[in-house]
């Protein structure tokens, strides 16, 4: 997965959103791509395709956090004070949101105990599906996303409104990666 282009001079957010999630459907293509080789009655997945899926794995879980991050607390809470009587229809997207994330963790559990040796025979066909999955959700998200949220700020926001939005998303990034450049999702160490 590419890294995210310096975007310090955007001040549309809803611009730097979308280019966020072309990226990461990229990364989750990849690796689709990547574990369409694993199941079946495969015992172990040799090394060169473990380290593509850890560096896959590596690079979403750099970016993802902090990208939904930055959608939760500041680019939906703008949109939803918009329109206060739909909070509850926009609640979908939160749950989306949380079922990506228990997919991910639920894939980097299932590599890290592939990469351990202690991947069950049954796990390994849930690799390529868990892929596909984290694809179909993330692709249905950005969906809705884009017909809900991104819409509605592209048609409602002024141009003051999006530059202020695009200054706290891009402090909130700055804070939040100043905080996981030592640890990530997956709790360990990064060097």
């Amino acid at each position: 997965m590419p890294n995210l282009p310096n975007r310090t001079h955007l001040i549309d957010p809803v611009r730097e959103l979308i280019d966020e999630h072309v990226i990461f459907m990229r990364a989750l293509e990849d690796l689709v791509d990547v574990t369409r080789g694993i199941g079946g009655e495969q015992q172990a997945i040799d090394r060169p395709t473990l380290d593509a899926l850890q560096e896959l794995l590596d690079a979403v879980d750099e970016h993802l956090n902090v990208h939904f991050l930055k959608e939760e607390e500041v680019f939906f809470p703008a949109i939803e004070r918009l329109f206060p009587s739909a909070r509850v229809k926009f609640q979908f997207l939160h749950v989306d949101h949380d079922r990506l994330r228990e997919a991910f963790e639920l894939f980097i559990a299932l590599v890290q105990s592939a990469r351990h040796g202690r991947l069950e025979p049954t796990s390994f066909a849930e690799l390529p599906r868990l892929a596909t999955e984290m694809v179909r959700l993330f692709y249905y998200h950005i969906v809705a996303e884009d017909a809900v949220y991104l819409d509605v700020a592209s048609q409602m926001l002024s141009t003051e409104e999006s530059a202020a939005l695009s200054g706290r998303m891009r402090l909130l990034e700055e804070r939040l990666r100043e905080r996981c450049d030592a640890v990530s999702i997956e709790g360990r160490v990064r060097m």
